[in-house]
């Protein structure tokens, strides 16, 4: 039997509180979802564009009226993603490492490569910032003011206007067409995003530097990706599946001080690499077809940090990332961010579908969630709307609300509407290792129990997937 195949969750009295991960409290924190014994591609992104993610084969979104910490869905157009400066120094960064060997850290380190969430960073603090290298708090320098602008000279302008518009002027002496530089950078200031004639490069173009850096014989260390199926029958990701284990077991235990028990191997295949996801065929040209896979980085051959993806209609969505904590200097979450939004924009040059990379959940009351704000073109899912919203629209409201309406223009989703007599009665349904429709179940075994299960697993995952997926409804004595 091909196609998605589902168990629900079901909770009558609705989503049990369990502990949060973002503010530790005890039991705050509410989630729905759904045993995925497998998925395609296209219903999880469908899903994941009603508020979903996935943990293993459990895919779930928050009960976003009553949970502690409401979590979004965070993605970034990598059509419109441009580089900030600190981004580029992460890539000078791991150049300088590859090429001289050097591995000095810096307060920003600790931010960029620290264990947030799946892209695994981590908030600085006001203590970071105003202490120097030694630990010590910085002396702070009285300041003199001075006389201010001279009023009869023209007011400065930007290095980074200047740099423009000396490019600009090569630009036309060779005959290339140019954007308007004042706009675009006035457009960046004014709204945090580059504007819609940006001509920037791409990540992995970006001009003086390489993100994946060729070796060279002069260089002291090499770099290489490894893109493996995330299936243990995979004979690639089998021979490397010991070597992932063991730093994601350092990971674990020094990055995020779990306990020994969490670390086992069985909560490694539960996590990371068990999925639903059907492999499917990707776009013609593309760099690997739809699924989950391990993007591996290397140094010297051997795994030092891997990102856990899933390959969906709509972009590369990552799900985890982990590394050896000897390599935090390098900034691994940025590195890899950046490496996984240069993967996208190949993706997008073969099929525009797929002009997204989703990084997992965005909560305004975590800190750790900071660092996401530096990723331009980003967007955040409105639940209220199933649309998504500019990342620097929504911050104001969410400040002022943590559960709020992001996006004014799209009209109101009521999922009660989705269920219908039609979609209901013609759900397919796997009862006894056969699959017939609710009207037909309800018909054969006289079981009206299920209603309230189905008209609610139907809401929760909306009209489409329930119509392609299959809902298995176990014997009455294996009730939900």
């Amino acid at each position: 039997m091909d196609g998605t195949l589902v168990d629900y969750l079901y909770e009558p009295n609705g989503p049990s509180p369990f502990k949060c991960g973002y503010c530790k409290s005890p039991d705050t924190s509410k989630i729905q979802g759904v045993l995925a014994h497998r998925m395609t591609c296209g219903d999880f992104q469908e899903l994941v564009d009603r508020g979903f993610q996935r943990s293993g084969k459990f895919v779930y979104r928050p009960f976003m009226r009553e949970t502690c910490c409401p979590q979004y869905v965070f993605r970034t157009d990598v059509t419109k993603f441009r580089l900030s400066k600190q981004q580029k120094a992460t890539i000078r960064k791991m150049n300088r490492f590859l090429t001289l060997g050097e591995a000095n850290a810096t307060p920003e380190d600790a931010e960029e490569a620290g264990p947030g969430d799946s892209a695994g960073k981590e908030a600085k603090t006001v203590e970071d910032v105003t202490e120097n290298n030694l630990g010590e708090p910085s002396k702070k320098r009285a300041v003199r003011p001075g006389l201010g602008a001279d009023p009869s000279k023209p007011p400065c302008k930007k290095a980074k206007l200047l740099r423009r518009e000396r490019q600009a002027k090569k630009a036309v002496q060779k005959g290339q067409k140019i954007v308007a530089l004042e706009e675009n950078l006035a457009n960046r200031e004014t709204t945090g995003q580059p504007s819609a004639s940006s001509t920037s490069p791409s990540v992995a173009e970006w001009v003086g530097e390489k993100l994946i850096l060729p070796h060279e014989p002069s260089h002291r260390h090499s770099l290489t990706t490894r893109l493996v199926s995330c299936s243990r029958g995979d004979p690639q990701f089998a021979s490397t599946y010991e070597e992932s284990y063991r730093v994601f077991r350092k990971f674990q235990l020094e990055v995020h001080r779990d306990n020994e028990e969490d670390c086992q191997e069985s909560h490694f295949n539960e996590f990371l690499v068990d999925s639903p996801l059907v492999k499917e065929k990707g776009p013609e040209g593309a760099p690997c077809n739809y699924g989950s896979f391990h993007l591996q980085y290397l140094i010297d051959g051997k795994i030092f940090a891997v990102g856990v993806l899933d390959i969906i209609p709509r972009g590369v969505l990552c799900e985890y990332l982990f590394y050896d904590p000897a390599y935090r200097f390098v900034a691994p979450g940025v590195y890899s961010a950046l490496n996984e939004i240069s993967l996208s924009q190949r993706f997008f040059t073969v099929s525009p579908e797929m002009q997204y990379y989703y990084m997992g959940f965005y909560v305004q009351s975590c800190p750790k969630m900071n660092y996401k704000r530096r990723y331009a073109s980003s967007e955040l899912l409105c639940s209220h709307t199933h649309s998504y919203a500019p990342l620097q629209q929504c911050i104001p409201r969410l400040k002022e609300k943590e559960y709020c309406r992001l996006d004014d223009d799209a009209p109101l989703v009521n999922e009660r509407d989705e269920v219908t007599e039609e979609v209901v009665g013609g759900l397919k349904i796997l009862h006894k290792m056969a699959v017939m429709s609710y009207t037909d179940y309800r018909a054969e075994c006289g079981d009206g129990r299920q209603a309230m299960i189905v008209e609610s697993y139907v809401e929760l995952v909306g009209q489409k997937v329930a119509s392609n997926a299959t809902l298995h409804i176990p014997s009455s004595d294996m009730m939900f």
